[in-house]
């Protein structure tokens, strides 16, 4: 699994994206690494472990370190999304693969307006 935060502008205001990454940054030094190559996006990589529990803490650490950036990312109307990638290698050996969605971690994506995308990669 790879787990991102994902901050997307429809305006395309690449400036307007580039000057959020260096808020992050000020904020944990590396986080933001440059808008993607369509300039109205760009990710910030939360955690890579094969561990959902690992996944979600490290997301509610992000969410708190970077509320006020979160918060004007919404003021200048861009869309933040965790964004969770299952890869075919992450559901070998098991028949199903389960995450739970709990209530308190919702309700935390929710106080801070951040949507939730499950990118299931099969090949």
């Amino acid at each position: 699994m790879y787990t991102v935060v994902r901050f997307v502008i429809d305006n395309g205001d690449q400036k307007q994206l580039e000057a959020l990454g260096a808020e992050l940054n000020r904020l944990s030094p590396g986080l933001f690494d440059g808008l993607h190559r369509d300039h109205e996006r760009f990710s910030c990589s939360i955690d890579r472990s094969d561990d959902w529990e690992e996944h979600k803490q490290a997301v509610i650490d992000f969410l708190d370190q970077c509320k006020t950036v979160i918060t004007h990312a919404h003021e200048l109307g861009v869309d933040v999304q965790l964004d969770v990638a299952i890869d075919e290698e992450d559901c070998e050996n098991c028949a199903i693969k389960c995450l739970l969605l709990d209530v308190e971690f919702l309700q935390r994506l929710s106080a801070y307006g951040v949507s939730f995308v499950f990118s299931i990669y099969t090949f």
